[in-house]
C-alpha cells in the first residue's frame, strides 16, 4: 500500500530531524491533521455534517457512517504499522 510507505517515509524523515533533507517540509506538516477520521476532530466533523443537513438541507444520509468506516480503517492501519515497524 503506497499510503503505508508514505507514512513510514514521513515518520523516518521526521525522526531524522534536522539531518533530513526534507526537514523544512516535514516540520511544516501538522502533527494533528484536521481530518474527520482523526479522533480529536471526529466530533467536529460529525457536528459539521449535522449542520450541513439541517441548515443547508443537504442529503447527508450515510456520511457519518463513512467517517466511522474511514476512522476504523485508519486505526487498523496505524495498529498494523506499529506492530510491524514499532511505535
Amino acid at each position: 500500500a503506497a499510503e503505508a510507505l508514505l507514512v513510514l517515509q514521513l515518520a523516518h524523515e521526521r525522526g531524522r530531524g534536522r539531518d533530513s533533507p526534507h526537514h523544512a517540509y516535514v516540520s511544516s506538516l501538522p502533527t494533528d491533521p484536521p481530518c474527520g477520521y482523526s479522533p480529536s476532530h471526529r466530533s467536529e466533523a460529525m457536528d459539521a455534517i449535522t449542520s450541513l443537513g439541517l441548515e443547508l438541507g443537504l442529503d447527508v444520509n450515510g456520511w457519518p457512517a463513512e467517517i466511522v468506516k474511514a476512522a476504523d480503517y485508519a486505526d487498523r492501519m496505524a495498529d498494523a504499522l506499529s506492530r510491524d515497524y514499532g511505535a
